[in-house]
């Protein structure tokens, strides 16, 4: 039981793990862009829904997008 449970969080790290790293690298979340938590939590969201539109077109559409 112990093993599945291991497997299991490694796949699903790996998940969120490529969702951070896109996000922080492509959509601005490496540095904090503005001062004070709703800010940043406005910030986080926006990248985040970034993120989700990009993968909604890439199932929907087959297209994948160039980073700059």
């Amino acid at each position: 039981m112990a093993d599945e449970g291991r497997r299991a969080w490694r796949r699903e790290r790996t998940v969120i793990e490529r969702i951070f790293g896109d996000t922080k690298m492509n959509h601005g979340l490496k540095r904090c862009r503005y001062k004070g938590e709703l800010k940043l939590y406005l910030q986080a969201s926006f990248s985040m829904m970034a993120h989700d539109l990009k993968r909604l077109i890439r199932t929907i559409r087959g297209v994948r997008f160039k980073t700059i």
